[in-house]
C-alpha cells in the first residue's frame, strides 16, 4: 500500500515538474511574441502637447481604460521609457520633470501565455519647456554654440545678438538638446548656410529670430546641404516653436543644379534613411520674398493645360511629414529675381501639389491652424473657398486654367511673357472689371475668366 502510495505522489510530482517546464519553456521563449492589437491611424499618428515643468496633463481625453500593467514605452513597444525626466500616474495624469521633446506610447499588455498581447493605445510628442533656465549656458555668438555641442552640452540660451558667417560647411553640426531664446535676440546669417544642419528626435529650439542680414539666403549645392536647405536646419526630427525668420529666399538652378529653400527647415525629417523620424513645427513664422530661379511648374491644377507656379522657394518647409501647426507665411514668390508681377504667385509653406487632385493637402494648412498672407498682410489666403479661373489671351485659342484659393495670387504663364516684341495692355475678367497689368491679380470667390490682351510694341 505504502509502495502504491509512493508511486501516486511521485507520478503527481512527476506532473508538476513537468508543467512547469513547459510553462518556463513557452514563457522563456514566446514572452517576447508582441501581437500588437489596434494598431489604428488613431493610435500610430502622434498627438503633440506642450507643457512647462511643474504642470500636470492629463492624458484622458486621449487614452481610456488606465490599468496597473499601462505603461510608456520609447518608439513603440520594444524600448522602455525613461520615467525619470517624465511619466504617468496612475490616474492619466502626464508630469514632466525636465525640459525637451519626448516620443511616447502608452501601451497596455495583457500576460495570455504562451503569447504577450500588446494593446498600443495612443502615440504622443510631448514638448517640455524649463519653467527655469539655471542650469542652461550661455552662449554669446554661433562658435559657442558649436563648442558647447562638441562638449554634449544639451542645454544652450542665447545671451545676445550675433551673426554668423565665415562657416564651411563641415562647421554644421547636429543638435540633440535644448536652445531657447527667451529675451528675443536677433541672429543674422551671413554666409548662406543654416543653423543646423540636423535636429535629433529630442531637440527643441524655440524663440530664434533669424535674419539674412539683408543680403539675401541662397544656400549652395553640396553634398551636405544635398537639394533642400532650410535657415534653421537642414533636417528636422525635432521640434522647432516660435521661431521667426525674416529674409530673401533664393532657390532654383544653381550651376547645373535645382536646389530648394525654405525659411525654416529643408525637410521635416531625419537624415537617416529608411526608419525615419518626423520633426514638428510650432507657430513660426516668415517673413519676405522668395526667387525660385526658374519657371519649374508646380502645378496648381487638375485640368488641362493648367499654369503653374514657381517651385524652388517655400516660407516654412521644402519637403513636408511630421507637422507643421499655427505658423503663418508672409510674403511673395517669384519665378525669377526681381519683383514682376508676370512672374509673380503666392508663397506657401510648403510643396501644394494640386487642388483638386490633392484638395487634402491644402486643407491640411488651414486645419492646423497655418495661414498665408501676402507681403503686404493686406491679403490672407482663404483655403475655405477654392477658386478656378480660365485665362485666355488674344493670340491663343484655347484656355488654359489657374487653380487657387480667394486671396491667392493668380499665377501667370511665364511664356506669355517671355516675347520682349509685346507687352500686357489689359486685364479683363466676364464682367467687364479691369486689373492692374502692374501688379498681380488676386483670386476672388467666384470662378470666372481673365482675358490678357497684348499689343505689339511697334504697333504704338
Amino acid at each position: 500500500m505504502k509502495s502504491l502510495y509512493k508511486k501516486w505522489i511521485f507520478a503527481v510530482l512527476f506532473f508538476i515538474c513537468f508543467g512547469l517546464m513547459i510553462f518556463l519553456f513557452f514563457h522563456t521563449f514566446n514572452s517576447g511574441m508582441l501581437l500588437h492589437k489596434g494598431l489604428d491611424d488613431k493610435a500610430e499618428k502622434p498627438v503633440i502637447l506642450e507643457m512647462k515643468v511643474g504642470e500636470t496633463l492629463d492624458l484622458n481625453e486621449y487614452v481610456s481604460g488606465w490599468k496597473d500593467n499601462t505603461m510608456l514605452y520609447e518608439r513603440g513597444p520594444y524600448e522602455v521609457f525613461r520615467s525619470d525626466k517624465i511619466f504617468i500616474d496612475g490616474r492619466g495624469k502626464l508630469h514632466a520633470k525636465e525640459g525637451g521633446l519626448y516620443n511616447f506610447t502608452v501601451t497596455n499588455e495583457s500576460n495570455l501565455l504562451p503569447e504577450v498581447i500588446t494593446e498600443r493605445l495612443r502615440t504622443f510628442r510631448v514638448v517640455v519647456y524649463d519653467a527655469e533656465y539655471d542650469g542652461y549656458v550661455r552662449v554669446k555668438n554661433y562658435w559657442d554654440v558649436i563648442k558647447s555641442i562638441e562638449r554634449g552640452v544639451k542645454k544652450l540660451i542665447l545671451a545676445n545678438d550675433f551673426s554668423v558667417g565665415g562657416r564651411t560647411e563641415d562647421d554644421l553640426l547636429s543638435f540633440d538638446g535644448v536652445l531657447i531664446n527667451p529675451n528675443g535676440y536677433e541672429i543674422s546669417i551671413r554666409d548662406n548656410l543654416p543653423l543646423f544642419r540636423q535636429l535629433g528626435e529630442n531637440a527643441v529650439v524655440s524663440g530664434l529670430r533669424v535674419n539674412d542680414d539683408g543680403e539675401g539666403f541662397r544656400p549652395h549645392i553640396s553634398s551636405v546641404v544635398y537639394d533642400v536647405c532650410g535657415m534653421v536646419c537642414i533636417f528636422n526630427a525635432g521640434a522647432v516653436a516660435d521661431c521667426a525668420v525674416e529674409a530673401d529666399l533664393y532657390g532654383g538652378e544653381q550651376s547645373g543644379h535645382y536646389i530648394r529653400v525654405a525659411g525654416i527647415v529643408g525637410m521635416n525629417r531625419s537624415e537617416s534613411t529608411g526608419d525615419f523620424r518626423y520633426g514638428t513645427i510650432l507657430r513660426c513664422s516668415f517673413t519676405g520674398n522668395a526667387y525660385s530661379g526658374d519657371d519649374s511648374a508646380k502645378v496648381l491644377g487638375g485640368s488641362e493645360n493648367p499654369i503653374g507656379s514657381p517651385g524652388g522657394a517655400y516660407g516654412i518647409v521644402c519637403m513636408d511629414g511630421g507637422g507643421i501647426f499655427d505658423c503663418n507665411v508672409q510674403g511673395d514668390a517669384y519665378a525669377y529675381e526681381g519683383l514682376s508681377s508676370a512672374f509673380a504667385c503666392t508663397l506657401y509653406h510648403m510643396p501644394l501639389r494640386g487642388i483638386h487632385l490633392y484638395a487634402d493637402e491644402f486643407t491640411a494648412i488651414a486645419a492646423n491652424g497655418n495661414r498665408v498672407f501676402d507681403l503686404s498682410g493686406r491679403r490672407e489666403v482663404d483655403f475655405s473657398k477654392p477658386v478656378t479661373y480660365a485665362v485666355q489671351n488674344n493670340f491663343a485659342t484655347q484656355k488654359r486654367y489657374a487653380n487657387g484659393y480667394a486671396g491667392a495670387i493668380v499665377p501667370r504663364d511665364p511664356a506669355d511673357f517671355s516675347d520682349e516684341n509685346f507687352y500686357l495692355f489689359s486685364v479683363t475678367d466676364a464682367d467687364g472689371r479691369s486689373y492692374s497689368t502692374e501688379k498681380p491679380v488676386f483670386f476672388g470667390e467666384e470662378n470666372t475668366t481673365l482675358y490678357y490682351e497684348f499689343r505689339y510694341r511697334q504697333s504704338e
